[in-house]
């Protein structure tokens, strides 16, 4: 089995994603996850803004976690399960049970003007991500994967998403493989034109959707950690967060903190 580590960060992809995805969709990061420096921001090409009103010209809204993956090409001993799901080689990342789940719960919800999704790279190299960032295509060369209707990871066992090499089929993993939703960037681009004449209705939603799944799902978090389960908490701050006021920078801070997401506000121009 040959097994290529991810030459790049979780960071440095979602910087990139980012910066695209803002310049071509005319979007807003809200609540960012780490702030750039003035000299990232200038190479980034967008800015960090935490005066977002409410409503204001936004459209829609977009939530990710990024994640790199490591890139798999030869069917050996230990891989026969994920090998045969992808029918051939394929990009793999470990889950963090608790962002998994909270992810997987906000995105079943069906909020109307917001999506909550995986987001991967279709590449594994530090060169390949030279050559996209340089070319602007870090976006065109990434995959969405929809865990809404996978289900909650309720053992304490180890769970992998695995995806194909061309992206065109995700599963998450622990014994057997569960079926996710992918979307590639033709099928993004076709919603993002859709959408162009829509008005995000009530923004604050976003907010209150995600607090409120949190809440929920404290309980059953503090009862794996009390278990002693080797899989939870590792994303997660040790308490419950006080409610703010429901705007869609406090939702983007709330995610990135619990959730481990950007939240990307698409505006009108």
């Amino acid at each position: 089995m040959s097994v290529l580590r991810p030459g790049f960060s979780e960071r440095v992809f979602e910087f990139s994603f980012n910066a695209e995805y803002a310049h071509r969709n005319r979007a807003i990061l809200a609540g960012a996850p780490s702030i750039p420096t003035q000299n990232e921001e200038k190479s980034l090409g967008y800015d960090v803004m935490f005066e977002l009103k409410a409503g204001g010209g936004a459209v829609h809204t977009v939530a990710l976690q990024h994640k790199v993956s490591r890139f798999v090409d030869k069917l050996g001993r230990s891989n026969g399960d994920f090998w045969k799901a992808a029918g051939g080689p394929y990009f793999a990342f470990r889950l963090d049970t608790d962002q998994y789940n909270l992810i997987q719960a906000i995105s079943s919800m069906g909020t109307t003007g917001g999506e909550f999704q995986f987001c991967a790279p279709l590449f594994a190299t530090r060169a390949d991500m030279n050559t996209h960032y340089m070319a602007s295509s870090v976006e065109g060369n990434s995959i969405w994967i929809d865990v809404a209707g996978a289900g909650q990871i309720s053992d304490g066992d180890t769970h992998t998403i695995v995806y194909r090499q061309d992206g065109t089929q995700a599963f998450r993993f622990s014994k057997s493989p569960t079926k996710l939703t992918v979307a590639d960037n033709a099928a993004r681009r076709a919603r993002w034109e859709r959408r162009r004449a829509g008005k995000l209705e009530e923004p604050e939603r976003i907010y209150s959707s995600a607090l409120k799944v949190l809440r929920e799902y404290w309980p059953e978090r503090r009862q794996k950690a009390q278990r002693g389960s080797s899989d939870t908490g590792g994303g997660l701050p040790p308490k419950l967060p006080d409610e703010v006021a429901p705007t869609l920078v406090n939702a983007g801070r709330l995610l990135a903190d619990y959730f481990g997401m950007s939240l990307l506000v698409e505006v009108r121009k």
